[in-house]
């Protein structure tokens, strides 16, 4: 992935999706050492359905990061081995498109597969219509995941299924379909997956009982993991270092799902040269991708808002204050100001009443002309229920996160957000600007 191959124009068109093939997917991790209990009460309702146990994913994507975030393109094979396996370019393949979005209430995702060869999947998503996205950059082999994954079968209905996976790696493609380890997980995941037709049967319950039981955390997808990795892993490589922070000054905009290449297009605006005052940071020019769940806990007369994000089996906590929208030349009223500060984790806060929410997000940094960062982003929000995510919510941010800045600093920021944000509204008037937080979205 570090290193590019040719640009290419791929144009694609909207399939049509049937409903009946549309099915409800959630992941979960367990500890390693609850695994055996799991399994045991499952196989009351479920049967192992296993001839092959390993699990072999390539992610496809391009440097600009275009894929969207509701659109997964990737290849899949099992085998009786752990290591990885063939990747050659004659090596065979299913070859998988797998869309999700929201619709009356519900995350619903659709597949398609192929069986095909890794050379014939390159020029297949590099020639032909798939969905309705249009790519300028040729997309290639990015990351790839390896695990152990057995099957379990619900009344023997094969599209109703709990997988199991266990030895969780992740690796990032180089020249010539080399590759390097960037992580691996140290807990086991559990997916269900079900056709909406079957979603009131009792044993969906017995499953999320027995998920209780083992102590589960909500985990966001291998694909959103595997960007995650890379993202640690390249910020290892270009000494990309944390900053110490307790402000956070940032616009926002609200925009629809067929605008996500908006992030494409300002890093263009950008590198020619369009914002006058700005350019890329070239120390670490990349896009960076991942997703999180964040659990919103509502305290009883605090004027706080905690989340507590989750990371695996562990959780970490940060407090979010002193909320203001701040005022800005160009009356865009969207630049908000509060104070973040992450705390110690305190288990007492599970008791209290919340709303979880999952945020899958790109962004990459900019510089102004003395040197002051700021961060381009956009993300997807869904509100993230046990079986249900039932709203979705799209939104750019052009943020700047500091230290106890000084007025001058402040002042300084907000002429630097105002600017950036009245060319790209001038520009993209289908963005829409917005003081609203993603907790304030929810609660509507």
């Amino acid at each position: 992935m570090e290193k590019m191959v040719a640009k290419k124009k791929v144009f694609y068109s909207k399939s049509k999706l049937n409903q009946k093939d549309s099915r409800i997917e959630k992941g979960f991790v367990i500890k390693k050492e609850n695994l055996n209990k799991f399994v045991s009460h499952l196989l009351k309702i479920a049967s192992l359905d296993n001839t092959k146990k390993y699990n072999q994913t390539i992610y496809f994507n391009n440097k600009e990061h275009e894929v969207p975030f509701n659109l997964s393109i990737r290849a899949r094979k099992y085998s009786n081995t752990p290591d990885v396996g063939d990747i050659s370019l004659l090596s065979k393949w299913v070859f998988e498109t797998k869309e999700n979005y929201v619709k009356n209430g519900v995350k619903t995702s659709y597949k398609k597969r192929e069986k095909l060869s890794l050379k014939e999947i390159i020029k297949k998503i590099n020639s032909q219509k798939i969905e309705h996205y249009k790519f300028e950059n040729a997309l290639y082999p990015c990351l790839m995941s390896v695990n152990k994954r057995e099957h379990y079968l619900i009344n023997n209905n094969p599209k109703f299924r709990v997988t199991i996976d266990t030895d969780m790696k992740y690796f990032v493609f180089k020249e010539n379909l080399e590759y390097v380890k960037i992580g691996s997980e140290p807990y086991v995941r559990v997916e269900i997956k079900y056709p909406k037709t079957v979603e009131k049967l009792k044993e969906i319950k017995i499953i999320y009982d027995l998920l209780e039981t083992c102590d589960y955390k909500l985990i966001v997808s291998k694909k959103d993991m595997a960007y995650h990795y890379f993202r640690s892993y390249l910020s290892k490589k270009y000494n990309r270092k944390k900053p110490k922070t307790n402000t956070e000054i940032e616009a926002k905009f609200v925009f629809t799902e067929n605008n996500q290449n908006i992030i494409q297009n300002i890093k263009k605006d950008i590198t020619n040269g369009e914002i006058k005052g700005f350019k890329l940071w070239t120390r670490y020019p990349f896009f960076a991708e991942g997703a999180a769940i964040h659990r919103y806990v509502f305290k009883k007369d605090s004027n706080k808002m905690h989340r507590i994000t989750l990371k695996g089996l562990n959780q970490k906590l940060v407090v979010k204050s002193n909320s203001e929208i701040l005022k800005d030349k160009y009356g865009l009223n969207c630049i908000l100001k509060r104070k973040e500060v992450e705390k110690k984790f305190d288990p007492s806060l599970l008791q209290l009443p919340y709303k979880i929410l999952k945020r899958e997000k790109k962004h990459f940094v900019i510089k102004n002309s003395v040197g002051t960062k700021y961060h381009i982003s956009i993300d997807r929000t869904l509100i993230y229920e046990t079986i249900k995510e039932n709203k979705e919510l799209y939104q750019l941010e052009i943020e700047r996160i500091s230290y106890n800045p000084s007025e001058k600093e402040l002042k300084k920021t907000i002429e630097d957000i105002g600017f950036i944000s009245n060319f790209v509204v001038k520009k993209y008037p289908f963005l829409k600007p917005t003081p609203l937080t993603k907790i304030e979205w929810a609660n509507e």
